[in-house]
């Protein structure tokens, strides 16, 4: 009915659009490449479609628009891809200093059309093409030069919209290399605070000294939670000295829904060291009330995790065994989980209780998931099972010699013995 009544409306058939986008599965992935022939002033666009095809996935037949531009003007070319690869030439007064596959972005594929650097540093150029500006972006990122560093540390700097610049610091931050690193600390001082964060995410991802240091900067400095929460988290992974103490403080430290002490925790969790157990507890204690349910689910899993290897773990299973019953299913949940973290077998009885015959109830599989945990812990270690195994095989070998040593002192017996007299 939908097709009769779109056919109707437009005049047109749209059989092969439902056959190819509806009915049939997938969508194109396509390879675009591009040359250009001087004499003959021909631009070659070749278009190939690399998803692989079969009874459910097919080649597609779509149009799209190839565009040129030469300062302020512009061609566009419309073809119509059917074939695995077609080349298609456009003759053009002169070599265009952009090439766009499908400028609009209205076609539904995945495209890779990687240009050399001449066209890229036109397209990022252009004022005008904000999704060009973009594509731009994320193939520099792939290039580790340091001319590609600068052109991405500029746009990061001046773009006039803020997602290509998130983007130019996302780009930066996958290269993880020393000049990438320093074009991010550079470009700190952001007025956005969706820029600031995009520029710390891509220092997290390295992790060195001067990571390190502009990261504790930031937590110093900044006064956005989110974009100072993002910062403590990637301090966690550092084992140096002054980060436990700062954790400590920081846990401690007010903020909009308690995200500072939040992220403090996370960082703890990270650092895996039992000496956070008390100053969580304290705080949970204290203010756990200003935390967001996931926040405080997430403390609780984090208690359960540092408890795990202490010898003496009842204070940390009685305030995690005390929110088994909390009205918010997220720390429940969170509740019970920790308790199968923490593997204290005393543990066990009370999570029987929440076990159900529901597969899709969250909290029973929590129950589930947390018993079978605990269980495990009681079961003999593969290590004991190699020692039984040893032990066994050492048996064996030690009766074979007891009895070899045995036989042999019979015939040393026999061999000493006084020979009986013989009979007449």
């Amino acid at each position: 009915d939908l097709v009769a009544v779109i056919e109707e409306v437009s005049g047109r058939s749209y059989d092969r659009f439902f056959n190819q986008w509806v009915y049939h599965a997938h969508h194109p992935e396509l390879t675009v490449s591009y040359s250009w022939d001087e004499p003959s002033k021909l631009a070659k666009v070749s278009v190939q479609q690399t998803q692989k095809t079969g009874d459910t996935v097919l080649l597609f037949q779509f149009p799209v628009t190839l565009r040129f531009k030469k300062g302020n003007n512009v061609t566009d070319h419309k073809v119509t891809v059917s074939q695995q690869r077609e080349d298609f030439y456009v003759r053009l007064k002169t070599r265009p200093e952009i090439v766009r596959f499908d400028p609009e972005y209205t076609l539904l594929a995945k495209t890779t059309f990687n240009l050399p650097m001449p066209l890229l540093k036109a397209q990022l150029a252009d004022k005008s093409d904000m999704m060009g500006r973009l594509l731009a972006v994320q193939q520099l990122g792939k290039k580790k030069t340091k001319e590609a560093v600068a052109l991405l540390k500029q746009t990061l700097n001046n773009d006039a919209f803020h997602g290509v610049r998130a983007e130019a610091a996302k780009a930066l931050g996958s290269q993880r290399t020393e000049d990438s690193l320093a074009a991010l600390v550079a470009s700190l001082e952001q007025s956005d605070a969706r820029i600031r964060q995009a520029v710390v995410s891509g220092i997290t991802r390295s992790y060195n000294d001067e990571a390190h240091d502009a990261l504790d900067g930031v937590v110093v400095k900044e006064e956005n939670p989110d974009i100072r929460a993002n910062a403590i988290r990637a301090l966690g992974k550092y084992s140096k000295s002054g980060v436990k103490a700062l954790l400590t403080k920081l846990i401690t430290m007010d903020s909009y829904r308690h995200r500072v002490a939040d992220a403090a925790i996370a960082a703890m969790r990270a650092q895996d060291d039992p000496g956070f157990i008390e100053p969580i507890l304290k705080e949970l204690l204290d203010n756990g009330g200003k935390f967001s349910d996931r926040g405080f689910a997430s403390a609780l899993g984090s208690l359960g995790f540092l408890a795990r290897n202490e010898e003496d773990k009842t204070v940390v299973r009685k305030f995690i065994a005390a929110r088994v019953n909390h009205p918010k299913e997220a720390i429940q949940t969170a509740a019970i989980r920790a308790l199968g973290d923490l593997g204290d077998t005393q543990a066990v009885a009370m999570l029987e209780s929440f076990r159900g015959d529901d597969p899709v109830d969250p909290v029973g599989k929590a129950a589930d998931d947390a018993i079978a945990k605990l269980q495990a812990e009681k079961k003999p270690s593969a290590s004991l099972g190699t020692l039984r195994g040893e032990v066994s095989s050492l048996q064996k070998k030690l009766k074979q010699l007891t009895d070899q040593l045995g036989a042999m002192e019979k015939k040393l017996k026999a061999a000493t013995a006084t020979p009986a007299p013989a009979k007449n």
